[in-house]
């Protein structure tokens, strides 16, 4: 093994060790007392009456692993996603705690005035009509 492909591998391992936890199921990038930010990943609903065209519309490739979409939550500003999310079609915002969903809502505003007032560990949901964003959270 030569010295230089010894380096790169190390280099290698490294990158994903640190790379991996951040993105692999969603992070929190930053958490304050007013702003919350955080990862998310989109995956498609269990719907059997989505048409193949609607499941294409939020398509941006297949990614292994999928690129993480940065979501913003405010209490000032509500939630920001990308532009080609639309907020307002956003069925509910469901908190989960390991495989139970302790709280979902249907008004932005009471879910980000839940989300402000817990501790601990929790997944965030956002469902759409024909998928849902992800992510984990902890306070």
């Amino acid at each position: 093994m030569t010295h230089k492909f010894a380096s790169f591998l190390i280099f290698s391992i490294l990158s994903l060790c640190i790379y991996h936890p951040l993105h692999a199921q969603g992070a929190t990038i930053e958490c304050s007392e007013d702003l919350i930010e955080i990862y998310l990943h989109q995956s498609d609903t269990d719907d059997d009456n989505t048409s193949d065209d609607e499941r294409d519309k939020h398509n941006r490739g297949e990614r292994m692993p999928q690129q993480p979409i940065v979501c913003s939550i405010s209490d000032d500003s509500g939630i920001s996603l990308p532009n080609y999310f639309d907020i307002s079609e956003i069925s509910s915002f469901e908190i989960w705690n390991q495989n139970t969903c302790i709280a979902s809502f249907i008004d932005q505003k009471d879910f980000i005035d839940m989300i402000f007032s817990l501790k601990g560990e929790y997944q965030l949901i956002f469902r759409f009509k024909n998928y849902l964003l992800s992510g984990y959270i902890s306070f």
